[in-house]
């Protein structure tokens, strides 16, 4: 269970660690230019599509997380506000969450 509590803290360094080795091990894979057939070529770029929408995600998340903590944002008030007002709480978590997407989007793409 210490092990589980520990990864629930760490989940964005244990992913960095994840796309670093990803990483590496596609690096190490490449084939070299001359030597490179299409499929290869194609696999390494569809890899490194991947990890580049991996990390858009984890930025997203980062980002989300970091508003919440310099707004000093707790979810007990959000909470009680969607109880009452749910379009309100809708727009502005949705919104927001749209907004830093389309920030990760432009950065990525």
């Amino acid at each position: 269970m210490a092990l589980i509590e520990l990864a629930r803290k760490h989940w964005l360094a244990l992913f960095a660690l994840a796309v670093m080795t990803l990483s590496a091990v596609i690096l190490s894979l490449l084939p070299g230019i001359e030597s490179a057939s299409l499929a290869q070529m194609s696999g390494v770029s569809i890899a490194i599509s991947l990890m580049r929408f991996a990390l858009a995600i984890a930025a997203v998340f980062l980002v989300l997380r970091l508003m919440d903590i310099a707004l000093d944002m707790d979810i007990e008030p959000i909470s009680d506000r969607i109880e009452r007002d749910p379009v309100a709480s809708a727009l502005y978590l949705g919104l927001r969450f749209v907004g830093v997407a389309w920030v990760a989007a432009a950065c990525v793409g």
